[in-house]
């Protein structure tokens, strides 16, 4: 409030998650920690307000204030005029520069543009300027970034896809069943399974983010789920998936369930020898003609039974059905 500096910053959502990147980058512009905060009682910051005014803060708030080691100060219920400096520099910017409302590229760019403007507004007030220099020298020395992500432990379900704050996200099919950690950030979904993570931009309230190269195994064996979301998954793969799968749909036509089902093979091995092996035999495959791959399939070992000594000169006869003729035919007679 000494020297008037604003930092504004365009949230895509009103949550808990950007509320505290709101902090980090608020520290980040100033290059310091401020020493105390003024907060109504919003709910990503207070839990529960308790006799006597006390605030029961949301623990990952709390983490927050302990990270950066500053005072949270929280106004008087009702009481707006607590911190009427506060609500008038912001009810200033909203009508000085966000009327009308601001176009950009992304809400990145439009703050950016936004911020660029406050500086510009205080740096032509030469005693703000000042005041500025002072305050700066007071700020406390600024700590590594917090990580403000939220993070939670589900067990994924048996399609591949899993619904996190609204959008639904793929993951690997191999991991289907398992638990798994969560990171919500506020422009990325990642989901954690040992060493092995995996990343999505985050989407907006029912918007979709899928990799199909999660989920090659359990298309290759559902032709008509596959057949829904081939023109996605094709030009996903790029090159020669969408000739690949041209080819197949005009051999086949009318018939786009058929041409799904020649093209499972080739998705089944892309899963198991990955999709830039898989590449050129596709490009050899159509130069040839034969647009549906021979799979080798693994036989499966069995271990051998140990045989006691005492069983080895025993001989087991190998079933034989026909004998069964026999018997039905005695038993006809």
């Amino acid at each position: 409030m000494h020297s008037g500096r604003d930092f504004a910053m365009l949230c895509a959502q009103q949550d808990t998650t950007w509320f505290l990147a709101a902090h980090v980058a608020a520290f980040s512009y100033f290059a310091g920690v401020i020493a105390a905060v003024a907060y109504d009682n919003l709910t990503p910051a207070v839990a529960k307000i308790l006799v006597g005014a006390p605030r029961l803060l949301r623990p990952r708030f709390a983490a927050l204030c302990a990270h950066y080691a500053f005072e949270a100060r929280f106004c008087r219920p009702g009481e707006g005029h607590d911190k009427g400096g506060v609500e008038r520099r912001g009810g200033h910017i909203r009508r000085q520069h966000l009327v009308p409302v601001p176009r950009g590229e992304s809400l990145s760019a439009i703050s950016t543009d936004l911020q660029a403007r406050l500086d510009a507004q205080h740096a032509r007030n030469a005693t703000r300027t000042d005041a500025w220099t002072r305050e700066r020298g007071a700020l406390r020395p600024l700590a590594e970034p917090f990580d403000g992500r939220q993070v939670r432990m589900v067990q994924l379900r048996h399609h591949a896809t899993q619904a996190v704050a609204g959008g639904v996200y793929s993951v690997p099919s191999r991991w289907c069943g398992h638990m798994v950690d969560v990171f919500v950030g506020v422009d990325t979904v990642t989901f954690a399974k040992g060493d092995e993570t995996i990343r999505h931009p985050r989407v907006p309230f029912g918007g979709r983010s899928i990799d199909y190269r999660h989920l090659l195994l359990p298309l290759s064996r559902k032709p008509q789920a596959l057949r829904q979301v081939v023109h996605e998954l094709v030009t996903q793969f790029s090159s020669p998936w969408p000739e690949l799968w041209d080819a197949l749909s005009t051999r086949y036509s009318p018939d786009l369930i058929e041409a799904a089902r020649r093209l499972a093979p080739w998705l089944e091995r892309a899963d198991r020898e990955g999709l830039a092996r898989v590449k050129q035999p596709i490009i050899d495959a159509m130069d040839r003609g034969t647009l549906v791959p021979f799979l080798q399939r693994s036989k499966r070992t069995e271990a051998l039974a140990h045989v006691p000594a005492s069983l080895s000169e025993y001989a087991v006869e190998t079933p034989d059905l026909s004998r069964y003729d026999v018997l039905l035919e005695r038993v006809s007679a």
